[in-house]
C-alpha cells in the first residue's frame, strides 16, 4: 500500500491509518521510541523508590564576622565532600534505582537577612561538619527547617509573583573553565577582590515582601571519564592528532594485520637491513600555536587538574506584588554572575529557552506557569539532573561562586557568629550528669600565676 493510500485512509479513520503506518515498516520508528519512553519511566520509578528511603538534614552555616579565610578554604571542603563519591553496580544503579550521593549549597535571602545553607543526606552530615570545622573551626552549624515551603504553594497567585532560571555555560564545551578567584587577585598588592561582595549587595537590599533563593547542586563524578575529551580538546588546539579508543573488533584484528602486512612487506621487498638513524625532523608545531591557543590550553590543564562536579546552578526571586521588582534583584544578580566571565574561555548565562520563568506569543499564561512548577519543584526537591543539562565545574570554579564573605566583603546583614569559641580551661569544673561536679586536681606549677608586687614600690 503507497504513502497517499494510507494518507488518503487517514481522512475518514486516523486510528487505522496509524495502524498501517506501523505494519508497514513504521515501527521500526516507533518501537523504540515506545522503548526510550518506557524506559525513562521505570528508570525514574525506581529513583524515586530509593530516594523515598533517604533522610535528608539542612544545616545552617554561619561564619565568624572577622573571617580572613578565601576562597581556598572552600575549595578545600569542595575536595573533601568529593569524598561521598562510591562506585555502583549495574543491579544497584538500575533495579535498586541507587544514585550518586550529591549536596545542595544555598544562599537565601528573606527581607534581606542572608544565610548560608548546606543541604546533604543525614549520613554524610558528619562529612560536611568535619569538611566545614576544618577549615573554620570558630564556624556555628545548625540544623534548620526548610524554609521552600514558607511560600504560596500555586504561580502564578493574586498576592505574588516569582521569577527564576537555571544557569549554563555559555560554551557548551565545559573543558573551558570560567575566570576563578585567583583572577581577582591584584598582580602587585596581592589583595583579593571578593566577588561575592556584589552578590552579598543585591540581597541585602531586600526588603520585607522579597525573597531571593540562590542553589548550587553538586554530584561527585568519576575523574577518568570528564578528563578525556579535554585532553583530546588540547591535542587538537596543539595540532596534534587524538589517539581514538579502539572497539572490542580492532582490538582482535589489529595483532594479526600487523603480521600480515609485514610478511607481505618482506616478500616484496626483501628482508630489511639494519635501521640508521636520521636526523630528527623538527616540529614547529608549537611554533605555529597563537597566543589564544597557548592561553586556552593552560586554561584547561589547569581545570583538569582538579576535582571537578556535575553542577546545577538555580536562582529564583518570590515578592509581594507590591515589593516585586526584578530590575533592582534580578538584573544585578544576573550581573553579578557575569563576573565570572572570560569571552575567550567560558561564562555563566541564563537557560532561557528551558529553564527561565517566561514564555511567549501562544499559550503565555499556561507554559509560564508550567515552568514556574518545574523550576519550584526542582528547586525544592534538589534535583541534580531534571533541568537544563549538569555543568562539569572543578572545585577552584566552585569555591569561586559559593564561599563565605570574607571581612573585606561590608553587609551586615549575613549571619555570622558574634564571638570567637574557646576551650575552657583545664582546671575549671565540669558536669559529669546527676548534679556531680568533680574538680580537675591541678599541680600548682601548672597554674600561671603573676608575681606578688613588692611593698616598697615607689609612689608614682
Amino acid at each position: 500500500m503507497s504513502i497517499q493510500e494510507i494518507l488518503a485512509i487517514g481522512y475518514t479513520n486516523p486510528f487505522l491509518m496509524a495502524w498501517l503506518l506501523i505494519i508497514n515498516g513504521g515501527w521500526i520508528i516507533t518501537i523504540p521510541m515506545i522503548w526510550h519512553a518506557v524506559w525513562y519511566a521505570f528508570r525514574n520509578w525506581r529513583i524515586g523508590v530509593y530516594k523515598s528511603g533517604l533522610t535528608y538534614v539542612l544545616l545552617a552555616v554561619d561564619i565568624p564576622k572577622n573571617n580572613e579565610q578565601g576562597p581556598k578554604a572552600v575549595e578545600n571542603f569542595f575536595a573533601q565532600i568529593a569524598g561521598a563519591h562510591g562506585s555502583m553496580t549495574l543491579y544497584e544503579k538500575y533495579w535498586q534505582g541507587r544514585m550518586q550521593a550529591y549536596f545542595s549549597l544555598e544562599i537565601v535571602s528573606v527581607a534581606g537577612n542572608i544565610q548560608f545553607l548546606i543541604r546533604t543526606e543525614t549520613k554524610f552530615r558528619d562529612l560536611v561538619e568535619a569538611s566545614i570545622y576544618a577549615q573554620y573551626p570558630d564556624a556555628e552549624i545548625a540544623e534548620v527547617e526548610d524554609y521552600v515551603f514558607d511560600i504560596p504553594k500555586v504561580f502564578p497567585n493574586e498576592t505574588h509573583q516569582l521569577m527564576g532560571t537555571e544557569f549554563t555555560l555559555a560554551n557548551k564545551n565545559y573543558c573551558y573553565p570560567i575566570k576563578t578567584y585567583v583572577d581577582f587577585e591584584d598582580q602587585l598588592s596581592q589583595e583579593f577582590k571578593d566577588p561575592m561582595a556584589a552578590f552579598m549587595q543585591t540581597m541585602s537590599s531586600l526588603v520585607p515582601g522579597e525573597q531571593v533563593w540562590f542553589q548550587i547542586v553538586v554530584t561527585p563524578i568519576d575523574h577518568n571519564t570528564w578528563r578525556e575529551p579535554c585532553n583530546a580538546l588540547m591535542k587538537k588546539l596543539a595540532g596534534q592528532k587524538a589517539e581514538r579508543k579502539k572497539n572490542i573488533w580492532e582490538s582482535v584484528v589489529e595483532g594479526p594485520a600487523k603480521i600480515v602486512t609485514e610478511a607481505v612487506d618482506q616478500f616484496i621487498s626483501g628482508p630489511r637491513g639494519p635501521e640508521t638513524k636520521s636526523s630528527a625532523a623538527i616540529d614547529f608545531g608549537a611554533l605555529r600555536l597563537s597566543p589564544t591557543d597557548i592561553e586556552h590550553i593552560k586554561a584547561i590543564d589547569r581545570k583538569i587538574s582538579k576535582i571537578a562536579f556535575d553542577v546545577k546552578m538555580r536562582l529564583v526571586y518570590i515578592a509581594t506584588n507590591e515589593t516585586y521588582n526584578t530590575a533592582k534583584v534580578v538584573n544585578p544578580l544576573v550581573g553579578a554572575l557575569k563576573q565570572y566571565t572570560n569571552l575567550d574561555l567560558n561564562s555563566f548565562k541564563p537557560d532561557l529557552k528551558k529553564t527561565a520563568t517566561r514564555a511567549y506569543y501562544i499559550l503565555v499564561k499556561f507554559r509560564k506557569a508550567l515552568r514556574i512548577k518545574k523550576l519550584l519543584s526542582n528547586y525544592r526537591s534538589r534535583h541534580n539532573f531534571k533541568g537544563s543539562g549538569a555543568m562539569k565545574l572543578n572545585i577552584e570554579e566552585l569555591a569561586t561562586v559559593y564561599h563565605f564573605p570574607t571581612i573585606f566583603v561590608k553587609v551586615s546583614t549575613v549571619q555570622q557568629t558574634v564571638s570567637k569559641k574557646y576551650e575552657a580551661p583545664m582546671h575549671v569544673p565540669y558536669d559529669l550528669g546527676g548534679g556531680k561536679v568533680p574538680f580537675r586536681k591541678v599541680k600548682q606549677d601548672e597554674l600561671e600565676r603573676e608575681p606578688s608586687p613588692p611593698d616598697d614600690l615607689p609612689m608614682v
